[in-house]
């Protein structure tokens, strides 16, 4: 009794230590400024821990002082150092905070997380949603940063709809403004382009776009996709008949793609290996990658549309064996993963097209008319101009004709008096009456004229 009662003293003195030390470390954060926050969780981006003490604070402080703006950065910080399935609530608090900044490019910003999350979880239908809605709010802002990272979300989901070719182009623009701009989003344009060119079967141009991103990979010093490009080759390989390739490049891409917890593109490595097993006659080897293939649809009830081959196969196999029963269980999980895409596929490809490219066409029919508009309008100038030039001319031509015609006149006047006699004016004759000048006078002159000889 009495060692219970000292184990309860105890625990309770430690929750009351710990509430303690707890509430000293929201005291001390309490007076620090929002730039104090931003630079710890660039300084600290890793220690989830940590990350989450200070959006605490932050969050708290922001609530006081009514600031939306600083409510969704710590709402950001907080999905991101945050488990799995919180991220979807501060997604959506996120978009809280932004409806009340009445900023449409803060607002857009926040349905773009939102789709981002909802992506990840490979939910494409909704994810598409808020990529649309992103959209709306941000294609007329002038934030070239948000609006291609829209542009890129928007190239996923095309790329998933089989749309490769459209999917390319603006991944394309996506590169050509993200280089030199942000490092991770400018690898990660690199590294679907590629599989852009896989989905067209241009495995050459896929194979040149990788190596030239593992080259950009050595001369960033990011190598956070490495395993991303190793996963793309590792499918290249496959198609290109170099089996043993594609295994062990797959194999090396495996283990980041579990510890980050992309199972989709995890689906896909088994798929492929399995694949290249097959194709040098090893079943059994392919078998296990096979079911974990089905394993994990069965788990987040995501298959990509290539990757259905996979129950064919296992059909198949089970109908050679006479395994009746797992037979028919694979048909109807084909049937159902049929159903999955079938239902994905439409809602995607209408939803794109109703506001996304018929959005983009009218936005280019617009721009065309605009174009017309004004070329017109040079034309309607051109012809003012030319209208004006030529009365001018005229103008100017009928005046010198005029004044041409005034000066012959006055000319041939002057010519025609020039030819009448001319009389000479009457001279009047200079007398030659002699001077009075005095013989003194005449007397020194000559004497002037003496000296001077």
């Amino acid at each position: 009794m009495k060692n219970c009662l000292l184990i309860t003293i105890v625990f309770g003195c430690l929750c009351a230590a710990g509430q303690d030390i707890r509430s000293q470390a929201r005291d001390s954060l309490s007076g620090k400024s929002y730039g104090y926050f931003h630079g710890r969780y660039d300084m600290e981006p890793q220690d989830r821990k940590l990350v989450l003490a200070y959006t605490s604070a932050h969050l708290a402080k922001a609530r006081r002082e009514g600031n939306h703006a600083e409510m969704i950065i710590a709402y950001g910080n907080r999905l991101h150092a945050s488990a799995r399935e919180l991220q979807p609530v501060y997604a959506d608090s996120m978009i809280w905070a932004a409806t009340r900044t009445h900023d449409p490019r803060t607002l857009g910003g926040a349905y773009l997380t939102k789709g981002m999350v909802l992506y990840s979880r490979k939910q494409y239908n909704r994810a598409l949603d808020y990529y649309m809605m992103a959209n709306d709010q941000i294609e007329d802002s002038g934030d070239r940063y948000l609006i291609h990272k829209v542009q890129y979300n928007i190239a996923l989901i095309k790329y998933y709809l089989g749309d490769y070719g459209e999917s390319a182009d603006i991944l394309k623009q996506c590169i050509a403004y993200f280089d030199g701009e942000q490092e991770d989003a400018y690898l990660q344009s690199l590294h679907f382009l590629g599989l852009c060119y896989s989905g067209m079967g241009d495995f050459s141009s896929s194979v040149k776009t990788n190596a030239f991103a593992i080259q950009e990979e050595f001369r960033l010093k990011n190598m956070d996709l490495h395993y991303c490009f190793l996963h793309s080759e590792g499918v290249n390989h496959y198609f290109l008949g170099n089996y043993d390739k594609s295994i062990a490049s797959l194999q090396k891409a495996l283990p980041d793609l579990i510890a980050s917890g992309d199972f989709a593109n995890e689906s896909v490595a088994y798929f492929y290996m399995a694949k290249s097993y097959l194709a040098q006659e090893k079943t059994t080897q392919a078998l296990p990658y096979l079911y974990k293939v089905d394993s994990l649809y069965g788990r987040y009830d995501y298959l990509r549309p290539d990757m259905r081959e996979a129950y064919e196969i296992l059909i198949r196999y089970f109908k050679q064996r006479g395994d009746v029963e797992r037979k028919a269980a694979y048909a109807e999980k084909l049937q159902s993963v049929d159903a999955m895409l079938l239902r994905n596929y439409k809602y995607l490809a209408g939803r794109m097209y109703r506001q996304y490219n018929v959005r983009v066409l009218l936005r280019e029919n617009q721009t065309s008319k605009a174009t017309l508009v004004q070329r017109n309008g040079h034309i309607l100038k051109l012809g003012v101009l030319s209208a004006v030039l030529v009365l001018g001319v005229v103008y100017f031509w009928r005046k010198y004709r005029k004044t041409r015609e005034m000066y012959l006149q006055n000319f041939d006047l002057l010519m025609e008096q020039r030819r009448l006699p001319i009389k000479p004016e009457p001279v009047e004759a200079i007398g030659t009456k002699e001077l009075e000048i005095s013989a003194e006078i005449v007397e020194g002159v000559l004497k002037r004229l003496a000296r001077f000889e």
